[in-house]
């Protein structure tokens, strides 16, 4: 038999695919009928674990993964035509938080920091909000905690940079605690090398954070090994003791705290990258005040977390959901989970909103497919223009 031959038949079979595949969608429209009438979820796990069950039977082992496989596809794409048959409606028991808008006229909010004055996270709360009254807090926990207390209306936490990557411990806090993300925030960071000094070459200590000598690695380098690194809180708890320690003692920091403390800037824009800046979020508790939209250009923003069962395959499975509806990924990030060796907990950010067509039903999906799932916030994020 030649070639040719064989790919015919590849088309006769292929053409009576196509019609079974259009016969059983036709079926799924009459199944989405009943489902609206009955006010039945889309998304059916038990029934769909039966029709895969089926499908492992029928097929020889070798073949049974790949045929599993193309069934999954084929649900997703039933479910995607369901939703829209029925208009999409809420996912039960994981709405997204939501909130009033602010009453015109309202005082400045109390916003928690973690730092003092000059921290980037003071500058990107004023950035946020119109004269806000920061709370100057130590850690990212007691941010959270002052948030969660209602010893402050709003919280500002870093979450990630664009150089030196995620803030770790703010992911762990947005699981742990009961608040949500309200607005986000790209704010360009720009070190400066700061000290009493007059010369560089006097320095023989550099106080900073450890995020902003991991994003000045280059300056770093050239000031030369005999430059003792001393990690600090944040960047202006570092001016501020670089300022004490005296003319042999320099901070990498914003330019801000040379006039806050004193310092001479001996170096600006000493960032390895020109681009550099830090994502910052609101926190707040859910059903907050909504913030107004500060800037025209903004991207919505829907972030979730959750953890799967430490099976083969269930992490693509759960990306291919978001995938299925054209909803693209900004974000995955896993943090290892407490008390259990092998678990993890994902945070995944998506470019979408609440009113994207299917999007509830999505949501719905992913918390089905999930041992743990939470919607950390549906928001937007904004940058300078």
């Amino acid at each position: 038999m030649q070639l040719e031959d064989l790919r015919q038949q590849i088309d006769d079979v292929d053409g009576q695919f196509c019609a079974l595949y259009l016969k059983r969608l036709a079926l799924c429209e009459k199944v989405a009928e009943i489902k609206a009438q009955t006010n039945a979820p889309v998304y059916q796990a038990a029934r769909e674990a039966q029709v895969l069950e089926r499908v492992r039977v029928r097929f020889p082992e070798a073949y049974a993964p790949a045929a599993e496989n193309l069934y999954r596809v084929i649900m997703r794409q039933s479910r995607d035509m369901q939703r829209r048959r029925m208009g999409g409606g809420a996912p039960t028991g994981h709405h997204a938080p939501t909130g009033h808008p602010r009453p015109v006229g309202a005082p400045p909010p109390a916003v928690a920091a973690q730092g003092i004055p000059g921290a980037y996270s003071h500058e990107a709360a004023e950035k946020l909000f119109q004269s806000p009254r920061i709370v100057s807090l130590r850690t990212f926990e007691a941010v959270f905690r002052a948030v969660e207390k209602g010893l402050c209306e709003y919280g500002v936490v870093p979450i990630e940079n664009s150089t030196y990557g995620s803030v770790t411990k703010v992911y762990d806090l947005l699981a742990l605690h009961d608040l949500v993300i309200l607005q986000g925030y790209r704010l360009p960071i720009r070190h400066s090398l700061l000290s009493k000094a007059k010369s560089v070459k006097a320095i023989k200590r550099l106080y900073s954070h450890e995020q902003a000598i991991g994003q000045c690695a280059g300056l770093i380098e050239k000031l030369g090994k005999e430059v003792e690194l001393i990690p600090t809180e944040n960047t202006a708890v570092a001016a501020r003791m670089a300022a004490e320690d005296g003319e042999e003692a320099a901070a990498l920091s914003s330019a801000k705290c040379a006039q806050l403390f004193g310092l001479n800037i001996l170096r600006k824009d000493v960032q390895d990258m020109a681009d550099n800046e830090t994502r910052f979020l609101t926190i707040g508790k859910a059903g907050s005040s909504l913030l107004p939209d500060l800037r025209a250009e903004s991207l919505p923003v829907i972030s979730t977390c959750f953890r799967l069962r430490n099976e083969p395959g269930t992490l693509s499975a759960m990306l291919e959901i978001p995938a299925s509806l054209g909803a693209n990924i900004l974000k995955l990030e896993h943090r290892p989970f407490p008390d259990n060796a092998y678990g993890v907990r994902f945070f995944l950010d998506l470019a979408a909103g609440m009113e994207s067509p299917g999007i509830y039903g999505m949501l719905e999906e992913m918390a089905a497919a999930s041992v743990e799932f939470k919607i950390l916030g549906a928001y937007k994020v904004f940058a300078d223009g």
